[in-house]
């Protein structure tokens, strides 16, 4: 019954795996450019998605909506295929909208494969033990520089 429903709606569950690359929160406009697709057809998606339980609309023309829960948007990005495609487009997309140096820093981030969570621990890690020393992470920064 599920594969049926799946099979029946194979363009919608298409859209919403690229919509996973725009993370929880989803954009209708920024989706309809993502996947070259008319607004409408996104919009139609977006409101199957809905109807599915998958989504939740955010703003009532369903311009803005969210997945229910990141479990749902992380199993619609596994089954996305060409994901870097998909990434360098979005990511070009991102840069023409908000060109400022974050973008660049974090498609690096992803090209590398630098495990961004990883990092993060361990910068916390660091604070915690200059927090333990009576250092302050302010006071060693201003010092470099």
């Amino acid at each position: 019954m599920i594969s049926k429903h799946l099979v029946e709606n194979t363009n919608e569950i298409n859209c919403l795996e690229v919509a996973s690359i725009l993370g929880t929160i989803i954009n209708a406009y920024d989706l309809s450019k993502l996947t070259n697709l008319e607004l409408e057809l996104v919009l139609n998606s977006l409101s199957f998605g809905i109807r599915a339980g998958l989504i939740k609309e955010n703003t009532p023309d369903y311009s803005i909506v969210s997945f229910l829960h990141p479990v749902i948007k992380d199993i619609l990005y596994k089954k996305l295929q060409d994901k870097e495609k998909h990434h360098i487009h979005y990511s070009s997309l991102l840069k023409k909208k908000y060109p400022t140096k974050h973008l660049v820093v974090a498609e690096n981030l992803y090209r590398g494969n630098i495990n961004v969570l990883e990092v993060l621990h361990e910068f916390y890690t660091h604070l915690t033990m200059l927090t333990v020393r009576g250092e302050s992470y302010l006071n060693l920064t201003t010092k470099a520089t």
